[in-house]
């Protein structure tokens, strides 16, 4: 499993299909599935607005699957936000400091915080490529959250167990 998503699943589950993400270790959940306010659910906390689809809420592997999917879904849409204002900003004589087509770094950043929100985080003027988590509600949100994932990249607390 690559980084990112060891990171990802650990800010959603701490690795857990089954039981809390406040028991003492990940990786021990039992019992029914993990649940975040009776609509998000497993590994990847796939949100559900009917029990149309059980088996992603019992079986980890298609759970996680699911959410990989939704990730690279969000790295899609973010890929083609950037892609339309780095356009539009060289139309207008504008610079970017950085090309979304080769430094992805940052396109990961917003997928992941589109995945917790569904908004992006940098503006939707363009805002020349930088990160704008101040613009909204969602974006601060959305800035937190790919904050923590990021750290979870760095630190690894799942190789602790």
């Amino acid at each position: 499993m690559f980084l990112r998503q060891k990171g990802f699943f650990w800010q959603e589950s701490k690795h857990k299909q089954f039981g809390t993400v406040t028991y003492p270790t990940p990786y021990t959940g039992t019992g029914y599935p993990l649940t975040y306010q009776n609509s998000d659910w497993g590994i990847a906390q796939i949100h559900f607005y009917d029990n149309s689809n059980d088996r992603l809420v019992w079986n980890w592997y298609l759970n996680a699957s699911a959410g990989i999917s939704m990730l690279n879904d969000c790295y899609a849409k973010a890929q083609q936000y950037f892609d339309y204002w780095y356009h539009i900003d060289q139309i207008k004589g504008d610079t970017w400091p950085w090309d979304p087509h080769t430094q992805t770094s940052r396109v990961w950043d917003d997928a992941i915080a589109r995945y917790n929100t569904g908004d992006p985080i940098y503006s939707p003027n363009g805002n020349k490529g930088v990160e704008n988590c101040t613009w909204s509600e969602k974006a601060q949100a959305g800035c937190t959250y790919k904050n923590s994932v990021r750290n979870y990249m760095t630190t690894q607390p799942w190789t602790q167990y």
